[in-house]
């Protein structure tokens, strides 16, 4: 299953890079119900993923070079990956290379990428449209080519035709203790969820 974003990042790739991408991830913006900005204050959260999304189209290179290009805002980035990343311009690259130095910190042995991102989760506007990218960069990252890291994992591991996207099950439903509790499911009544299985 696809949607805009992701079809529109894959066909950005192609005329940029000249190539098709070899991977898309992508990973949908999302609401919260209750408990905004509480979850790092020990406080509850009830998050819901939505139906936009942020998609990146990309394929490895032969270099630690990370060359971004955002359809969303026309704009373009590039950085080496090392060992000690700092921020940079524009910001919304800081995102992905935020996480990109998180592997790094785990000792990942990350390869540089060219890449196309799109999104359809309005910018600015609550829906968490920097942690969709976040997502879709990490998903990125657990492909084989880009980390060894966990990539035993049978659901995570990649290979050169998968699509990769964090998918929410409708009508799921967690309850994730803070600050380091397990996942837990819940179900509520069906009047309280209508049409959640």
């Amino acid at each position: 299953m696809s949607n805009a974003a992701e079809s529109r990042a894959a066909w950005l790739f192609a005329k940029t890079f000249d190539s098709a991408p070899r991977w898309i991830a992508s990973a949908p913006g999302r609401v919260n119900l209750i408990g905004e900005h509480t979850d790092y204050n020990d406080g509850f959260v009830l998050p819901m993923a939505i139906d936009y999304r942020t998609a990146i189209a990309a394929d490895v290179t032969n270099d630690r070079t990370v060359t971004l290009h955002s359809f969303t805002n026309g704009e373009s980035a590039a950085f080496k990956i090392e060992k000690e990343m700092q921020p940079g311009v524009p910001v919304w690259a800081n995102y992905v290379k935020g996480v990109i130095a998180g592997f790094v910190r785990l000792g990942a042995p990350l390869k540089g990428f060219n890449a196309v991102i799109d999104s359809d989760v309005p910018l600015g506007s609550g829906l968490s449209s920097s942690a969709a990218l976040e997502v879709a960069t990490a998903t990125l990252m657990f492909t084989n080519d880009f980390s060894s890291l966990l990539t035993d994992t049978p659901e995570m591991a990649g290979s050169p035709d998968d699509l990769l996207r964090i998918e929410p099950t409708r009508g799921e439903r967690r309850v994730i203790s803070f600050p380091a509790g397990p996942f837990r499911n819940t179900t509520f009544p069906p009047d309280i969820l209508p049409g959640a299985k």
